[in-house]
């Protein structure tokens, strides 16, 4: 994405005035997690992440139970709080 487009900072222009800023911070608190990558299989990585994402999200605890992780890989996606919240609510409501 970086060098999508040609300008005189060499496509970190774009990088940094059109990305989202709120997806942008995601990435970059995300780090310490995908670092671990080396060190931790798959899938123990991945839900680690979602519980981080959920902590991170404000909306409390994370999950338990059936649907936990599906709720969760859910709330990634949405990456906006009021968006997480609804998506919360219309989950629980099922």
């Amino acid at each position: 994405m970086g060098g999508a487009e040609p300008t005189p900072l060499r496509g970190a222009e774009k990088f940094v005035l059109k990305f989202p800023q709120p997806v942008f911070r995601t990435i970059v608190a995300s780090m310490p997690v995908v670092q671990r990558l080396a060190h931790t299989t798959p899938t123990a990585l991945l839900e680690e992440y979602l519980h981080f994402s959920w902590g991170s999200s404000g909306l409390g605890p994370s999950p338990a139970g059936d649907g936990a992780l599906a709720l969760m890989r859910l709330l990634v996606q949405a990456q906006e709080p009021p968006k997480q919240q609804l998506l919360r609510l219309a989950f629980d409501a099922m």
